[in-house]
């Protein structure tokens, strides 16, 4: 038997439910988990397409991944030249994720056009925000991706000192230590919710811990009809992991 952070204990060989949200001739698309690794690698053990590929009696190929901590939609290719096809309409598609961060807002909407550091060299990224609803201490967020960067989401929220709830390379620990006692949980609270591309829509059901953490707040989730910006603003200086905020929106009255 091991134990997992994100479930308790798992039996070494129980399998992981993976929904199926998608599925066509050269690819098919997940809810992935949290806690289950993209892909194979160093220190990897279990991961989604290993998964698969025992659940489908075949070879998948990831077009693109998602961090072990997020769950939701991701897109499996089924042949290599099915990798190279999707991942063009993927570059050129929108993804959507729903996110939760410490603090709030000020406006509906807005873009943060940082660029961010990873593994000692620095990446353009372009990240829009819009609120979907401030309750408690916390604000849910729609994020659209304009670049893929590792950990954008995380970072961009990290740089304006609001970071995802539950993120334990960039967030604020002492918060996260707190909320997963109290829920008896500890979760990053980052979901890949939305993937539109050519020849494809799909949508990834919101997994139960986010409402648990607002239904504390007894607050309704509404979806404004907010279009996200079009055009990034001029660029500003790297973000590194640590990093001082250089985006960060004025406090509302209280903060």
């Amino acid at each position: 038997m091991t134990r997992n952070k994100h479930g308790g204990p798992r039996a070494a060989n129980r399998p992981f439910e993976i929904e199926r949200l998608w599925e066509g001739p050269d690819a098919l698309v997940v809810n992935k988990p949290a806690g289950l690794s993209s892909h194979g690698g160093a220190r990897v053990g279990r991961n989604l397409v290993n998964e698969m590929k025992l659940s489908l009696g075949r070879e998948v190929f990831p077009v693109h991944r998602l961090d072990r901590d997020t769950s939701g939609a991701m897109l499996l290719a089924l042949t290599p030249e099915g990798a190279r096809k999707w991942a063009e309409r993927l570059e050129a598609g929108e993804k959507k994720y729903l996110v939760i961060a410490k603090g709030r807002f000020r406006g509906e909407r807005f873009l943060v056009d940082s660029p961010v550091s990873h593994n000692g060299r620095t990446f353009p990224a372009q990240t829009g925000f819009r609120v979907v609803r401030a309750f408690g201490e916390f604000t849910l967020l729609e994020a659209l991706l304009y670049t893929g960067r590792t950990h954008q989401i995380r970072l961009h929220l990290a740089g304006l000192g609001k970071p995802v709830l539950g993120d334990d390379k960039y967030g604020d620990f002492e918060l996260n230590k707190a909320w997963a006692k109290r829920l008896h949980r500890q979760r990053l609270y980052l979901h890949s919710a939305e993937m539109k591309l050519s020849g494809l829509h799909v949508f990834a059901p919101v997994p139960v811990w986010f409402p648990e953490l607002w239904k504390i707040y007894s607050a309704e989730i509404r979806h404004p009809a907010v279009p996200l910006p079009k055009k990034p603003p001029t660029t500003a200086a790297p973000l590194g992991p640590m990093d001082a905020a250089k985006n960060r929106p004025e406090p509302e009255e209280g903060e």
